[in-house]
C-alpha cells in the first residue's frame, strides 16, 4: 500500500498540511540548488508527493517562491507587529522585540528563506517587490509610527523615525545572514540575545529615551 502523502488530501486541514509540506520541501530544495536548478520532480519527491500534486497547489515555480516568501514571514511579521503594538512604551517595544527576533533567527527558516532572497533578486525582482511593500514596509511603517509617538510623547529625541526604523531591523539581518552564511564555519555560536539586547540600550540611549512614568533617563 502506498503511503498515506501519495493519497489526495479531502480535508481543509490536510489540505493546508499538504501545502505545508511542499513548501518546506521546496525551501530545502531551492536552497540547496538555487530556484533556477531546482526541479518540481525533487521538490515532490522531498515532499513525498507525486508532481502532479505539488501542481494541484502551485502553477509553477515562480508561484512556489513567491508562496514561499510569504509563507515563511507572514506569520512572523504578524506576530512581531502585534507584539510592538500592545507595547506601552517605546522601551518595552524594542525589548519585545530583541526577544522574539532569536526565535526567528536561530529556530524558523529565515536565515534560509534570506539567502534565497538575497540569491533570487535579480531574476524575480516583482515577486521581491510584492513580499517588500505588503510586508517588509508595513512593519517598517509600524516602527516608525511608534517612534514617532514616542517623540510626541517627549520620550526620545528622534530626526528620522522612517531611517530609524530600518535601523531597529539592521542586526536582525545581520544575524539572519550570519546564521545562513558564516554560522558552520564560526569558531563559536553568534550570541544572538546578547547582540539584541546591546543594540537596544544603544539605540534608546542614543535616541535619549526617557521614562514616561518616572522621566528618568535609561
Amino acid at each position: 500500500m502506498p503511503p498515506a502523502s501519495v493519497y489526495r488530501a479531502r480535508t481543509e486541514e490536510a489540505k493546508a498540511q499538504r501545502r505545508a509540506d511542499i513548501l518546506e520541501a521546496a525551501l530545502l530544495e531551492i536552497y540547496e540548488k538555487g530556484l533556477a536548478k531546482a526541479r518540481l520532480d525533487d521538490i515532490a519527491e522531498r515532499a513525498n508527493v507525486s508532481k502532479g500534486t505539488v501542481y494541484l497547489y502551485f502553477e509553477g515555480k515562480e508561484e512556489l517562491f513567491r508562496d514561499l516568501i510569504s509563507h515563511h514571514t507572514a506569520p512572523a511579521m504578524q506576530h512581531l507587529d502585534n507584539t510592538v503594538t500592545v507595547s506601552s512604551s517605546l522601551e518595552q517595544a524594542l525589548t519585545n522585540f530583541a526577544a522574539f527576533a532569536p526565535t526567528i533567527i536561530r529556530q524558523g527558516n529565515m536565515p534560509r528563506l534570506m539567502k534565497i532572497i538575497i540569491g533570487e533578486s535579480q531574476e524575480f525582482p516583482d515577486i521581491l517587490r510584492e513580499h517588500r511593500e505588503r510586508l517588509i514596509d508595513k512593519s517598517y511603517a509600524i516602527f516608525s509610527k511608534l517612534l514617532s509617538d514616542a517623540a510626541e510623547r517627549g520620550e526620545i529625541r528622534i530626526v528620522d523615525p522612517n531611517l530609524t526604523a530600518r535601523l531597529i531591523f539592521a542586526p536582525v539581518i545581520y544575524c539572519g545572514v550570519w546564521q545562513s552564511v558564516f554560522a558552520p564555519t564560526a569558531p563559536e555560536p553568534l550570541d544572538i540575545e546578547g547582540l539584541l539586547r546591546t543594540h537596544v540600550d544603544i539605540l534608546l540611549k542614543g535616541l535619549n529615551y526617557r521614562d514616561p512614568e518616572t522621566g528618568g533617563k535609561l
